[in-house]
């Protein structure tokens, strides 16, 4: 008994210490983008800067190159999928079937504030002046040959559904025997399969129904566009003034979520913004309007009358929300009306069918359908009473039998007589 017992404990440690095993193979080689990263601009950015990585096989890819660089005024996005196949790209031996890759995207944004402020306005200038010119910028309302370039950049402006002077690129040189490909006498298949400081574009040529060329290049490409930057740091909370604002065009990248400028005002931060960086969308949010508790005057609309009222907020609000209130004449009563400004708020009734000033017509009252003076006649429903039989006597009065819904009443006869003339 005692050799069962220690045959099974050996057993039962050996199949734990697989499982151990097993375990740590699975977790040994993981790779997790991050959501966001801060990166130097102007230099290319290795995968270790944007993602965890654990394992030996993940630790070589450390320096793999996944963007050439951001500009001190600019951003990039980079997804999951893309990540992949641009390690793919960059190390075709890499095994990516040990790997575990997680996350979603990753933003990239500078490490230094992307607009200079105005107390430091010489410390970036001289930064920004440098990335620019390592960059071959072409305007895409310039770029008007007949090949596959000229495709490219016709197919990336389409997609981003701008205007082609607000549009620059710049093409790879290791892409240039694909992009000088004639266009003339071949059908193009031209697809983006990402957005950001660097897109990915599938491009195959066709000759006839066979592919005479066919890769993925790579386009820089940025938008010009009006946007705002911070001239102080904001913390979180702070509502957003027009002394707070630096507004210019600017080349930035396309696809990012930037606030517009005539938006931001009154808006609050959910975020620090520091000082010279620029707004987007998630960094601010609606000023609440309505607090719970509030008193608020509530107009109520029904064609051209407007009723106002009082009544007690049940739940904040933010202009353009809808919140539940209880009026104040009926505490136990509940509406809901949409926040329009500090302690405003509306609700819209539909205008009457009838109005007494101008407006619908009345609708005319509905006919009642005649009734036979043959005898008998087809049950028919008059409001809650059942008509069995009408019969017209002689004399010109007219006997009716109707009867209850339920069936719980006798059928009662009712005579009419004929009004005299």
């Amino acid at each position: 008994m005692a050799l069962v017992t220690t045959q099974f404990r050996a057993m039962v440690a050996a199949a734990l210490g697989a499982m151990a095993l097993c375990a740590a193979a699975a977790r040994s080689d993981t790779i997790t983008l991050h959501s966001s990263a801060r990166v130097e601009s102007g230099r290319a950015i290795a995968l270790r800067e944007i993602a965890t990585l654990e394992g030996t096989h993940a630790v070589e890819l450390g320096d793999v190159e996944v963007l050439p660089g951001i500009a001190a005024d600019g951003s990039a996005e980079i997804g999951i999928d893309q990540l992949r196949d641009l390690i793919k790209a960059a190390r075709p031996s890499a095994r990516l079937g040990v790997l575990a890759f997680s996350g979603d995207r990753c933003m990239l944004r500078p490490s230094r504030p992307l607009v200079a402020a105005e107390s430091k306005p010489a410390e970036t200038a001289p930064a920004v002046m440098r990335s620019a010119a390592a960059v071959e910028w072409r305007n895409a309302a310039d770029v008007h040959e007949s090949t596959v370039r000229g495709a490219v950049t016709a197919r990336l402006v389409s997609f981003l559904r701008a205007e082609a002077t607000s549009i620059r690129l710049s093409f790879g040189a290791g892409d240039e025997k694909l992009l000088a490909m004639t266009a003339d006498g071949h059908t193009l298949d031209i697809q983006p399969t990402g957005l950001g400081a660097q897109v990915p574009v599938m491009v195959r040529v066709f000759a006839g129904d066979k592919i005479a060329a066919a890769g993925t290049v790579r386009v820089r490409i940025e938008q010009r566009r009006a946007i705002a930057a911070s001239r102080v740091a904001l913390k979180r909370g702070d509502v957003v003034s027009e002394e707070h604002l630096l507004r210019e065009d600017r080349w930035v990248t396309p696809g990012e979520r930037y606030a517009e400028p005539g938006d931001l005002l009154g808006m609050v931060v959910k975020n620090r913004i520091e000082a010279g960086q620029v707004f987007v969308q998630d960094d601010v949010e609606p000023a609440v309007m309505i607090r719970r508790g509030d008193i608020v005057t509530v107009a109520c609309l029904s064609g051209s009358i407007v009723l106002n009222i009082k009544a007690r907020a049940l739940a904040p609000g933010r202009e353009g929300e809808l919140i539940e209130l209880a009026p104040m004449t009926n505490p136990k009563s509940r509406m809901r009306a949409k926040v329009i400004g500090p302690g405003q708020a509306v609700v819209s009734a539909e205008p009457p069918q009838d109005t007494v000033f101008g407006g619908n017509e009345p609708a005319p009252e509905p006919k009642p359908e005649p009734i036979a003076s043959a005898a008998p006649t087809k049950s028919a429903t008059v409001g809650t009473i059942q008509v069995q039989r009408v019969t017209e006597r002689p004399d010109g009065s007219i006997i009716v039998e109707a009867k209850t819904p339920g069936g719980k009443r006798p059928t009662k006869k009712m005579k009419f007589l004929p009004l005299d003339e």
